[in-house]
């Protein structure tokens, strides 16, 4: 947990970690660590989405990932016009999540949505765990965070480009993953200029897996 904020960034630099972690063996790390100021991180989680008056089930979005990844982020206005459309279906809000260096980026995707989605509060790792707690689901690609939430026991829907997700994919039966076949995915062509392998994956695509999870 070296980590000072929990966000797309810092936990996606762990990524092999988290993988192993919420796979099944080490859930007792974090059966060991995250009890550690859980109370303190409830507190800190209520009071905010209490200040928001954010009082019923919301929709967790991390549009980041870890530095030098960028070639596998979904597009922040996508994020955006899918915040609008669940919550003009279940009238539900979006919390953008977002860690070191990403927060003005989040408050620009939070702004696009209007009253559909605000930017989270800024969290520790054990914050962001209970806040993923309370989400209805989580939604953004494959990153560290992805893998917290599904230790956090919620419904995750992952966006997967031009990662391998045969070895990358979320576990659990609560985990659905979204992704469009390309003859040139997987890569690590993080250059890549067309990013087709997540162009393809449109907001339709994504509001109608949201639907049926």
């Amino acid at each position: 947990w070296a980590c000072p904020l929990a966000g797309a960034g810092a936990l996606g630099r762990d990524r092999r970690w988290w993988r192993w972690d919420a796979r099944g063996p080490g859930r007792r790390i974090l059966d060991k660590y995250l009890p550690k100021g859980a109370d303190d991180a409830d507190r800190y989680v209520g009071n905010f989405l209490a200040d928001k008056c954010l009082s019923s089930p919301f929709f967790a979005m991390n549009p980041f990932s870890s530095p030098g990844t960028a070639f596998k982020r979904w597009f922040p206005d996508r994020y955006s016009l899918l915040a609008k459309r669940l919550h003009e279906t279940y009238g539900a809000k979006s919390l953008i999540l977002w860690g070191p260096g990403e927060e003005e980026e989040a408050r620009e995707i939070a702004l696009a949505a209007g009253e559909a989605a605000l930017p989270a509060c800024p969290t520790t790792v054990v914050q962001l765990f209970s806040l993923l707690q309370r989400s209805r689901m989580y939604i953004g690609g494959d990153t560290g965070v992805m893998h917290l939430a599904v230790a956090a026991g919620i419904p995750v829907l992952a966006l997967f480009g031009p990662t391998d997700c045969s070895v990358n994919a979320p576990f659990g039966d609560l985990s659905v993953v979204v992704k469009k076949d390309m003859p040139c995915s997987p890569c690590k062509e993080k250059a890549c200029a067309s990013r087709r392998c997540m162009e393809a994956i449109s907001v339709d695509d994504v509001y109608r897996q949201a639907q049926v999870m």
